[in-house]
């Protein structure tokens, strides 16, 4: 008898990554050589068991992140090219050393190359023109009433953003870059400032040609896009820092021109992104825009701020063949390190996956330990956001919750050849008397050779802190069952990530 999904036979679980909620193990690398855990035959279940169905493929994983905000930009840049003395032997050594911290953290936060002790952070988000974390407000073109775009200059954006965004792509080959608008000129909207206001009617159209020189700009600069949205959060108002309220019929319209420009100049594999706003109008706003321009956008993207997760659903099941993605979530300064893990891998990196999306992000790669430096005037994050890495002015850093988060679930999907196939969420579920107290997401990685065998892994939140109202953090051992077999393993209080091999 020939079965379609072979027995697990004599496989085995060798690399384990953990983060802990007392920060014993902070994105720490475990070979359990020599003495992996086997998959075996099955006996008595854990005090959780999880159930993984292989046979159950659902979406591709495109990558985890954040934004590189002119701000972040500023704060990298800076980090490469500091030297705080003023001494010139003392100075040049001082710029060596930032340098390489520079390129550690660089490293640290997107290296994907398999056994890295890197995240591997693959998808970022690039404001196109100001948005509140840039010195100044600007577009590609202030100069009022120039629709042919006589005077655009996508090198208005600062040069450090390129050449912090090259640096990064030159660590990471597979970054994905997606290109998001804060708003339009001034003088294409209602009220002719980028801060808050609309686009005008008469210039929907124009404002599709100028999102296509601003593909073309990044283009010139090396940098092509993986996707580029048409409106970062198109359902909020702020008067003071660029934003832009935008019908999902106004949108649609958009989108249609664009994807008609991008198809006719050699951007055809280029995705449009729509929405960009929060869970609680997933289905409002993202199916209208779909049922007006179905054939523009690829997909869209979510945001944290107001709603829940499971609220994807709603425009899945409008729209199930389209694609989601989580794009922005910020956490700020003073809350606690543990709550914001645990929410984090709840709501976001399992949560949100679980539910569609094809990647998790986070809001500023990296700011000063005040959140700053934001758009002069705004009231944009208040208290203060917290970004993926605080550097500070001396050159010292610190990897926040939000890296050590998007870290465990990113190691799941990388491409475990160079240039292989990534990983593609796979079904999974939990049982067993403590199963609440397990939040777990599974997936594959394809092989470049299809005679090479599969990696299998399991991102698992273990979040039972408390006991009767008391604090009692509590490892859970549980059971993993995959095709027929089963494995062991002790799931301490914090995120695990762990993997097996399977043909």
């Amino acid at each position: 008898m020939t079965l379609l999904i072979p027995l697990a036979i004599s496989q085995q679980i060798y690399d384990v990554w953990a983060t802990t909620w007392d920060r014993s193990q902070l994105f720490t690398y475990t070979n359990l050589a020599p003495d992996p855990i086997s998959f075996v035959s099955p006996s008595t279940v854990g005090q959780a068991d999880i159930a993984v169905n292989d046979g159950a493929v659902f979406q591709d994983m495109v990558g985890f992140g954040a934004a590189l905000t002119d701000s972040s930009a500023l704060i990298l840049n800076n980090l490469k090219a500091s030297t705080h003395v003023t001494d010139a032997d003392a100075r040049s050594y001082a710029q060596n050393q930032n340098s390489a911290t520079y390129w550690s953290i660089l490293n640290t936060l997107f290296d994907p190359t398999d056994g890295a002790n890197a995240a591997g952070l693959s998808y970022l988000r690039v404001p196109l023109g100001a948005s509140d974390f840039s010195a100044s407000v600007y577009s590609f073109d202030d100069v009022a009433g120039d629709t042919a775009f006589n005077q655009f200059n996508i090198n208005r954006a600062p040069s450090y953003l390129f050449s912090v965004l090259r640096d990064i792509q030159s660590v990471n080959p597979y970054l994905r870059v997606n290109l998001v608008p804060w708003s339009p000129p001034a003088w294409m909207k209602d009220g002719g400032s980028m801060n808050g206001g609309s686009l005008q009617m008469q210039y929907t159209g124009i404002y599709a040609n100028y999102l296509l020189k601003c593909l073309q700009g990044f283009e010139n600069h090396g940098i092509s896009a993986y996707a580029i949205s048409i409106q970062n959060e198109p359902e909020n108002s702020n008067p003071t820092y660029p934003i832009c309220a935008m019908s999902a019929g106004q949108e649609a319209q958009i989108g249609t021109a664009l994807r008609s420009l991008m198809d006719a100049n050699g951007f055809s594999g280029v995705r449009i992104i729509g929405y960009e706003h929060n869970w609680d109008d997933a289905g409002g706003y993202p199916v209208q825009l779909m049922q007006d321009a179905p054939n523009a956008f690829s997909g869209v993207a979510f945001h944290c701020y107001e709603g829940t997760y499971t609220q994807q659903s709603a425009f899945h099941n409008a729209f199930p063949n389209k694609e989601i993605y989580f794009t922005e979530c910020s956490g700020v300064y003073g809350s606690d390190w543990w709550q914001d893990i645990k929410w984090y891998m709840s709501n976001l990196f399992i949560g949100s996956v679980s539910y569609g999306s094809m990647s998790g992000l986070m809001w500023n790669v990296a700011l000063d330990g005040q959140g700053n430096p934001k758009l002069p005037g705004t009231d944009s994050c208040s208290p203060n956001c917290r970004p993926v890495v605080t550097i500070s002015s001396d050159g010292s850093y610190t990897f926040n919750q939000e890296f050590y988060s998007m870290a465990q679930a990113s190691k799941a999907i990388l491409p475990r050849d160079v240039n292989g196939p990534w990983g593609q969420r796979i079904g999974v579920s939990v049982g067993g008397g403590l199963a609440a107290d397990l939040k777990v997401t599974a997936f594959v990685t394809g092989r470049s050779n299809p005679s090479d065998w599969r990696r299998y892994s399991l991102v698992v939140l273990n979040w039972a802190d408390t006991q009767n109202g008391a604090w009692s953090p509590t490892p859970i051992r549980a059971t993993i069952d995959f095709r027929g077999m089963q494995a062991t393993y002790t799931f301490p209080v914090g995120v695990t990530t762990l993997w097996w091999y399977a043909p």
